[in-house]
């Protein structure tokens, strides 16, 4: 039987989280210890469109409104590659929504290679990331392309925006241990906080962005180096800036206390803040194990362990 299969994963920003929005950078991670696998298969003889999801399942034709940026894609896709058959997609996620992990992109990235795959057509990287822009515009109205790009990715990604998506190939060492914490993040009330707080206190809110902007080059620098130590002193004053522009809260704080009382080396929310998730950064599987344990006794919703050996994961 002819199958086409596609893969990604999920993505959170190490460092610059709101800042990104007035041009300064960030450092993006891949998560791949968050997978999200989407496969296709011709649909049984005389059945229609098929879909299958974690929260829903049956025809293309009765899909929930949520599902609209993917069935776009999925629409033009079938066009673009002459498919004529109904097909079968099965959408097997990890990713959570609303938690700043990049799950819509996820989705449109594995959805595009899924059938470029059935296809048995090379998709080229740039190809990949317009057709995931077809979904994400619908959803998102104009995104960043961040999430896309780093849903895609197999290294970590430096993003300016309105500037080129540069790799950074330098092996980062380490462990991430990702906790949720329950709480659909709030994006738009986050940004629109900061944007607030530069019209009320401009001189304060500026020189914190700038100073995110600053610590963002530092991790790259001591990523480079590899010192994680001092990485991990960069999430915990990343976090400090974060909570002064009034984008964390009490249950995100809870948590990165945890996780820095068990032995993480630095820790911050990742992502629009106001619930979704935190990170925390640890030197070893050993420590991130413990630092995992005390954020589930914590009531985390679901945590992760992600090691960041880029020169292990190069080969994804």
């Amino acid at each position: 039987m002819q199958i086409g299969i596609g893969k990604s994963h999920a993505k959170i920003i190490l460092i610059g989280d709101h800042s990104v929005v007035y041009g300064f950078p960030a450092i993006c991670l891949p998560l791949k210890a968050v997978p999200c696998v989407i496969t296709i298969k011709p649909q049984v003889s005389g059945q229609p469109d098929w879909l299958t999801t974690s929260f829903f399942t049956g025809p293309v034709a009765t899909a929930p409104r949520s599902l609209h940026g993917p069935l776009a894609l999925w629409r033009d896709l079938t066009d673009r590659l002459a498919i004529t058959v109904p097909l079968a997609i099965t959408i097997d996620s990890q990713v959570p929504t609303a938690r700043g992990m990049g799950s819509s992109a996820a989705t449109a990235i594995a959805l595009t290679r899924a059938f470029y795959d059935y296809a048995n057509i090379p998709l080229s990287d740039a190809s990949l990331q317009r057709w995931a822009a077809v979904s994400e515009d619908i959803i998102h109205g104009t995104p960043s392309g961040i999430d896309a790009a780093t849903t895609a990715s197999a290294v970590p990604l430096w993003f300016v925006k309105n500037a080129p998506i540069v790799p950074l190939t330098d092996p980062l060492r380490g462990v991430l241990v990702i906790a949720d914490s329950g709480k659909q993040g709030e994006t738009g009330p986050a940004v629109a906080a900061v944007r607030q707080l530069r019209q009320t206190q401009p001189q304060a809110t500026n020189t914190a962005l700038t100073e995110l902007g600053d610590i963002a080059e530092q991790g790259r620098r001591v990523i480079h180096t590899g010192d994680l130590e001092t990485l991990g002193s960069l999430l915990n004053q990343n976090q400090s800036l974060l909570q002064q522009l009034t984008v964390s809260d009490p249950a995100l704080d809870h948590l990165i206390a945890v996780a820095r009382q068990a032995g993480a080396l630095g820790a911050k929310l990742t992502g629009g803040g106001r619930g979704g998730c935190m990170i925390a950064l640890c030197p070893d599987l050993a420590t991130a194990g413990r630092v995992n344990k005390a954020l589930q006794d914590a009531h985390a919703s679901a945590t992760w362990i992600d090691p960041l050996d880029t020169e292990e994961n190069n080969h994804d």
